[in-house]
């Protein structure tokens, strides 16, 4: 699945700013991950080997169990960073390796108390919304 989101994403945004339709969720789809992108650039700012810390920051941010750091948005991330192709895949598939192994490994852990887990990441999701829904309206009222 990895190369499938690493080859398609970008197409695929460039084809909804050709619609009227979809024209905007693609942009602030960009711009979003293009923040995040921009957000892991600084921290690999002042270091020697860039590429290599931007690929293993970026090894973190897919690891990390936090909603919109999976896969999906780090693939995106990896697009905008302009990472080499063979390395950004083999540190995406490491990393969705590695953060699937980790909520396997809890979910062993917790056995029949798993549902813990789930209902984390519904409260941490959720949370995630309603700061996004506040800032959307908190943009939304400065610029009025």
């Amino acid at each position: 699945m990895c190369p499938a989101i690493y080859f398609l994403l970008e197409p695929i945004i460039k084809w909804m700013k050709n619609t009227k339709l979809l024209k905007k969720l693609a942009e602030k789809t960009e711009c979003n991950i293009k923040t995040q992108a921009v957000a892991l650039e600084e921290k690999a700012k002042h270091k020697e080997n860039k590429i290599a810390h931007k690929l293993w920051l970026l090894f973190l941010f897919i690891l990390l169990p936090m909603p919109f750091s999976g896969l999906w948005t780090g693939s995106a991330v990896a697009i905008f960073l302009s990472l080499p192709q063979k390395s950004a895949i083999a540190t995406l598939i490491a990393a969705n390796f590695a953060a699937s192994s980790i909520v396997c490994a809890a979910s062993m852990a917790l056995g029949s108390y798993s549902y813990i887990i789930l209902f984390v990441l519904v409260i941490a999701i959720a949370a995630s919304f309603v700061t996004l829904a506040v800032r959307i309206i908190v943009n939304h009222t400065k610029k009025a």
